[in-house]
């Protein structure tokens, strides 16, 4: 991608963002087909590190656009490999982010690579995983839905959850 494709994707993906929703803490699940990490700031570091590439740069520029940064690029943050993708040819690279508002930074938030099987015939894209400790306050008008007739959720009626571990082809 030209440097002019790449600022306007960005750009499209920015306006994007209903203005209503504009001023709500961001949580940005991305493949952004950008390499970064060779030039660490204030929202991307150094762990996983690749030279940033065309549509690095373009991307490192909305993630302080939109007060966003990475936590997989921080040592303190991610644990274990930092690959996301891998070619054809056996090549691999970090293209996939999760990125998360500046506001909910926090000492606990931890990153890795999901052991999650999304290939159909190859390995292609890995699920990056996102611990995140969030508070959430209610207020004090604020009342659960009810089920009808105020009726309970028995064990009858409840949908198996298949662990997360089982894969995509047996549930």
């Amino acid at each position: 991608r030209s440097f002019e494709e790449a600022t306007q994707f960005w750009t499209q993906l920015g306006n994007a963002i209903p203005s209503s929703l504009r001023s709500w803490p961001l949580i940005v699940l991305v493949d952004a087909n950008a390499r970064v990490g060779s030039l660490p700031s204030n929202v991307l570091g150094t762990a996983g590190a690749e030279e940033e590439n065309t549509a690095g740069e373009c991307f490192h520029q909305w993630l302080f656009d939109h007060s966003l940064l990475l936590p997989q690029t921080f040592e303190q943050h991610h644990q274990g490999d930092h690959t996301t993708w891998t070619h054809s040819s056996g090549s691999t690279a970090r293209l996939d982010y999760i990125a998360i508002d500046q506001t909910l930074q926090h000492p606990d938030v931890r990153t890795r690579i999901a052991n999650v099987d999304l290939s159909t015939q190859r390995e292609d894209h890995r699920a990056l995983q996102l611990d995140l400790p969030i508070t959430c306050k209610l207020s004090k008008s604020f009342s659960a839905p009810r089920r009808p007739n105020d009726a309970p959720c028995s064990s009858s009626t409840a949908i198996p959850t298949p662990p997360w571990i089982q894969d995509v082809q047996s549930h």
